[in-house]
């Protein structure tokens, strides 16, 4: 629901959704959606950035992580290889 939002710096746990659009072969649907959530220490002038992808075919993978955008390193979650 939200585009950006602003937090003091910090401890924070942060939960949020994201919708895949898979094969209806996968999911009926042709959507998939998967949740994460990861506490994080926030730092003071810093940008973060939720990101999320995914794997291709039978037996995909979903892969949610946030990003520091001044370091462009993962904090939390595990980015796709």
């Amino acid at each position: 629901d939200y585009d950006s939002v602003t937090l003091l710096p910090g401890r924070h746990l942060i939960r949020w959704k994201t919708w895949f659009g898979v094969s209806v072969l996968i999911e009926p649907s042709g959507f998939a959606t998967r949740q994460s959530g990861h506490t994080l220490n926030l730092k003071a002038g810093h940008t973060y950035i939720l990101k999320a992808d995914r794997t291709t075919g039978p037996g995909y993978r979903t892969y949610l992580w946030v990003e520091d955008v001044q370091s462009v390193q993962v904090i939390a979650g595990e980015k796709k290889p």
